[in-house]
């Protein structure tokens, strides 16, 4: 990802745009995160696509969700968050939105990736009326106005937070919404320099976030990705939530308020099974996606629930947001605390998990799942002897050269028999890097 991979990433995207909206002006909205990297990836893009007639807003740094917030409000035609999320600066990446504010399904993805290398015919310009780039002022503030409709100002007046930003795109909105909502605020991650994005703070380094927690007495923390579409959070304690535990929370307390539709959760098939008793006890109905807020957020739609979320931390409440809203989510789980008068260490032992194991394990190159016969025994093998008190996940992950695995069962000592032969399956069937 450099400048003149962006270049002509931009020139697509024009082209696209063009493809697909043919006549007329066309609006195109650009958030961006902190890196360095990030501004002049924006400035590139904004400077590439102009003169297709395709206007500008740039809403300079701002978290994932509040892209997708303003392409919709602004009616845009398309949105970027230049953003590499939870990765340090030295990396960056592109998250498309269509004018709904939802991430771009893949076949128009693909259409945008096969424009990057076609050749630009030279008076395609001619056919088009130069258009501007501007900055939009209320960016930050009209976003954290959206998120502030989810709890009144002034309703965490008393409350101890420590807030870690990541030195990433939340490091301004965040700090806004829980000031205005009177909470007293511990601050980790809110100074970005260009470098320091996810530098030994945010989600990804939760054993510092976790200390700093204890170490300031707060009632509870909040941190961050990069991107800010995420959320971990730790409890008065100083005890990491489980993901799948926040879900739980969110979701007992939607069906206690009647305010999850359709009374379905929509999770990935990476939650954990406990998830799905603890709301199916309470009368709600669990359904799975594939792992992705995208396709979370398709199965949502599907299903015309309202709430749905991963174990990693991606929450989306559909009636405020399209896309993983990190902030959001956290003030939705403080709100099931304010409303049952229990602190977030109590509220998680309504969900009881079942034991398990995840790995990650980089190979040297992707097989086909089906030609791998000893795997395929070794899956099955591990389900039968599981049966209903179990589940066994084997997936490739979508952005890097890794297979992931997942065992859950009813103890310990099995899953841990079971991840064993799984691995020992895996060196057998790929090239794994050590």
């Amino acid at each position: 990802m450099n400048e003149a991979f962006i270049r002509k990433f931009g020139i697509a995207l024009a082209r696209y745009l063009r493809i697909r909206h043919p006549k007329g002006e066309v609006h195109l909205v650009i958030g961006r995160d902190t890196r360095e990297s990030s501004e002049v990836f924006e400035k590139i893009i904004a400077e590439v696509v102009c003169p297709y007639g395709i206007n500008v807003d740039i809403l300079g740094v701002v978290p994932t969700p509040a892209v997708s917030f303003w392409v919709d409000e602004l009616e845009g035609d398309n949105a970027l968050m230049i953003t590499a999320s939870h990765n340090d600066a030295s990396y960056n990446g592109i998250k498309v939105f269509n004018g709904h504010g939802e991430k771009q399904l893949y076949d128009k993805e693909e259409m945008l990736e096969a424009l990057i290398d076609e050749e630009v015919p030279q008076d395609e310009l001619m056919n088009y009326k130069k258009c501007e780039y501007v900055f939009l002022q209320e960016a930050v503030q009209g976003y954290v106005d959206n998120v502030l409709k989810a709890m009144p100002k002034g309703a965490l007046k008393g409350w101890k937070i420590l807030l870690d930003c990541a030195n990433g795109a939340a490091y301004e909105t965040s700090r806004l919404v829980f000031e205005a909502l009177g909470a007293s605020l511990v601050l980790r991650g809110v100074s970005p320099d260009g470098k320091n994005i996810n530098m030994d703070v945010g989600s990804e380094y939760p054993e510092a976030f976790v200390k700093a927690v204890q170490e300031s007495g707060a009632t509870i923390g909040i941190a961050h990705d990069g991107d800010g579409d995420r959320v971990i959070m730790c409890d008065e304690d100083g005890e990491i939530v489980p993901g799948d535990q926040l879900l739980g929370i969110l979701a007992l307390h939607a069906l206690a308020k009647g305010e999850l539709a359709k009374k379905t959760f929509v999770a990935t098939i990476q939650s954990n099974r406990g998830l799905d008793l603890a709301i199916e006890k309470a009368g709600g109905v669990v359904v799975r996606s594939n792992v992705g807020d995208r396709s979370l957020f398709q199965k949502m739609e599907e299903v015309k629930s309202n709430i749905g979320g991963e174990s990693s931390g991606h929450i989306i409440f559909a009636d405020y947001s399209k896309t993983g809203d990190g902030l959001l989510a956290a003030i939705k789980v403080i709100e099931a605390m304010i409303s049952t008068g229990r602190k977030l260490s109590d509220l998680r032992r309504d969900i009881l998990l079942l034991p398990q194991l995840t790995e990650s394990l980089k190979i040297e190159e992707k097989r086909k799942m089906s030609e791998m016969v000893i795997l395929d025994a070794a899956i099955k093998n591990l389900e039968a002897s599981l049966g209903s008190e179990g589940r066994v996940l084997v997936r490739y992950s979508g952005t890097e050269p890794k297979i992931r695995l997942l065992v859950e069962g009813p103890d310990e000592e099995t899953i841990a028999r079971g991840m064993k032969a799984l691995k020992e399956a895996v060196h057998q069937e790929l090239k794994v890097v050590v």
